[in-house]
């Protein structure tokens, strides 16, 4: 895959490409346990990237429904219905493949504002041994972010007093995970091609 991005790097002389992206199941109907999600080139065909998606682990013969798993290089990466793995194997943040961890960190300036109050949405999923842990840091204090529903903060919260406020930061740090997909085991902003209206990670800031 690599030789086939440098090619096309080499040929058009960007990076910027247009692709199409395609599913193939392990058999027919709306039972399948495993997917592999491709981006296909559309100027050479040659294969760019792909992901494997699993419902289902041959090594510790469990499935999706079981939420205890065994200690080992569990497969599992995917817990919905099988018809969503296409296009939900196409959109989501991860750590590069074969890292142990990473961090990603969105600042905020406040040296021009006064902030009233702050509301976050920050949506992530973990899989087998996979951790996911995000904070909002403020002058005052860290404070752990949830994945799962809305939160709001008031400037009490974050700042001793107005002037102080000046920066405020979103670290997520992703970490764990077992075997060769462990990377694929801490996801941020997971949602499908297809997805409207849906905001994974939505930020609203209000000033006085």
């Amino acid at each position: 895959m690599t030789s086939a991005a440098n090619e096309l790097e080499t040929v058009q002389k960007t990076s910027d490409a247009e692709v199409t992206c395609n599913g193939t199941w392990q058999r027919r109907g709306y039972s399948p346990l495993q997917c592999v999600a491709t981006v296909i080139s559309d100027s050479n065909g040659r294969v760019l990237d792909y992901e494997t998606l699993s419902r289902h682990c041959p090594k510790c013969g469990v499935d999706k429904s079981q939420k205890e798993k065994a200690d080992n290089q569990c497969t599992i990466n995917y817990s919905r219905s099988a018809p969503t793995m296409e296009p939900a194997g196409m959109v989501y943040l991860a750590r590069v493949e074969g890292t142990s961890d990473a961090d990603i960190t969105w600042t905020f300036d406040l040296r021009q504002v006064v902030l009233d109050k702050i509301e976050i949405k920050f949506l992530a999923s973990t899989f087998s041994t996979g951790k996911i842990n995000v904070t909002l840091v403020s002058p005052k204090n860290s404070i752990p972010l949830s994945t799962e529903h809305v939160q709001i903060f008031s400037l009490a919260e974050l700042s001793t007093d107005e002037s102080s406020l000046n920066q405020l930061s979103i670290t997520a740090r992703l970490s764990y995970g077992l075997g060769d997909v462990a990377w694929q085991h801490t996801q941020l902003f997971r949602q499908g091609l297809n997805s409207e209206n849906i905001y994974p990670f939505y930020i609203n800031i209000r000033f006085k």
